[in-house]
């Protein structure tokens, strides 16, 4: 199976090299300085998901954000900045944003969310809604939901699945099932350094 395509939009080299660094065994990996290169390489470049800073040279985030929806609206955009307001994020996801990260970032938080982009971007490439039944449609609408959920609920509870099941108000057994059937692990959820 071909490897998704993520490039990273920053100016920082810091951050590109964390982010290199955390996406790299998964995925293919290209990076760009500025918002006019990094529109000109998701364009014409074989790319799935961009990471794009808020802030860039000579075309900001959204900008590289509103220009990618306007001509393609296949390739996923996640939207990164240092501030902690959740502005920037409901203004992202407004404007067309797959997700926002918040610097400094969890590695697996990255991961997950870079993961979960590409898998839409998947679903984009296979064919249009309308080419698709609706029972097709609201199985894979389902999925995705139920995915996206259980990841979120075991990443607030650090990988533990009975306090997980209890926040779901569910049998502990009972969120191992469906776990399963979701294909979600909770090992990957539970924090490396607790200090």
């Amino acid at each position: 199976m071909t490897r998704a395509r993520v490039l990273i939009a920053e100016g920082q080299d810091d951050v590109v090299g964390l982010l290199r660094d955390v996406l790299a065994p998964s995925f293919d990996v290209e990076t760009s300085n500025d918002g006019q290169g990094a529109l000109s390489r998701a364009l014409h470049g074989n790319v799935d998901v961009v990471v794009a800073a808020v802030r860039l040279p000579k075309l900001s985030g959204f900008e590289l954000l509103h220009e990618l929806k306007r001509e393609t609206a296949a390739i996923e955009v996640v939207l990164m900045a240092a501030d902690t307001g959740v502005e920037h994020a409901i203004e992202a996801i407004r404007a067309g944003a797959f997700d926002y990260l918040t610097l400094p970032f969890q590695p697996k938080q990255v991961l997950s969310k870079i993961e979960r982009a590409a898998q839409q971007r998947n679903v984009r490439r296979q064919g249009r809604l309308s080419e698709r039944s609706y029972k097709d449609a609201m199985n894979a609408a389902h999925e995705r939901a139920a995915q996206e959920y259980l990841r979120g609920l075991l990443e607030e509870c650090q990988g533990n699945v009975s306090q997980a099941a209890a926040r779901a108000h569910v049998a502990r057994e009972s969120l191992h099932r469906l776990l399963k059937r979701h294909g979600v692990h909770s090992t990957g959820f539970r924090r490396l350094n607790r200090s």
